[in-house]
């Protein structure tokens, strides 16, 4: 397979852990095998913060059109036009997927009594 650039092939390997993840969580074997054990998990949270990682933990329980978003613009640094490339969806829809996203978080992240900073 022939890239336009590397920007090109981030973007298509991307695409493709993406729908590999999304294959993997809906398969059968996953939903009946037993989630990652504690020292797993530790192992992946141990570069941020207790808050952080609840954050993140909110962020995972959103809707997927919407965690994806955040996911790729505040933990992945991509701005609009190349999440959009990435997902195959126009620049305005994935705006208005992130408004929506963050609008959702900041109500779950009230239920649970934080107060939101800007």
């Amino acid at each position: 397979m022939d890239f336009e650039s590397d920007e090109h092939m981030k973007a298509w390997l991307l695409r493709t852990a993406i729908n590999r993840c999304k294959n993997l969580r809906n398969s059968a074997r996953m939903r009946r095998d037993t989630p990652l054990d504690d020292a797993l998990a530790n192992t992946l949270s141990c570069e941020f913060t207790p808050r952080d990682n609840e954050i993140r933990e909110r962020i995972a329980k959103l809707p997927e059109r919407y965690s994806s978003v955040i996911f790729l613009y505040y933990y992945e640094e991509y701005n609009i036009r190349e999440i959009a490339s990435i997902l195959g969806k126009s620049e305005n829809t994935v705006s208005s997927l992130l408004q929506r996203g963050r609008k959702k978080l900041k109500t779950e992240l009230e239920k649970e009594g934080y107060i939101y900073e800007t």
